[in-house]
């Protein structure tokens, strides 16, 4: 499987996570959000595991962070209606600039 993938899948499931443990503290502890979060970071964990196999630790670890900022920045402001400075927004355009340099 090609690496990029595995690890479009772990940063999108570790964001997953992040976005339900979100709706977990706004729910008043629904613990239904807090098991899907658990059972979202296990499996983004999984997928950590196999990347590990293709790619070195640092980059396999930088690229999932940069897409877990990059997707939950997005999820942050479509969903939860969290506005982003000038300076988030930049940080995100790096972000993806990170990928795209460390996937090549």
């Amino acid at each position: 499987m090609n690496i990029f993938l595995i690890l479009l899948a772990d940063g999108l499931f570790l964001s997953l996570g992040d976005f339900l443990l979100k709706k977990w503290v706004l729910s008043h502890q629904n613990f239904l959000y807090m098991i899907g979060a658990i059972f979202s970071n296990t499996t983004a964990s999984l997928f950590m595991a196999s990347a590990f196999k293709l790619k070195n630790m640092t980059s396999a670890v930088t690229i999932c962070v940069a897409i877990n900022i990059v997707a939950v920045s997005i999820f942050s402001y479509m969903y939860f209606k969290e506005p982003l400075s000038i300076k988030e927004i930049f940080g995100v355009l790096l972000g993806i600039s990170s990928i795209i340099l460390l996937c090549r």
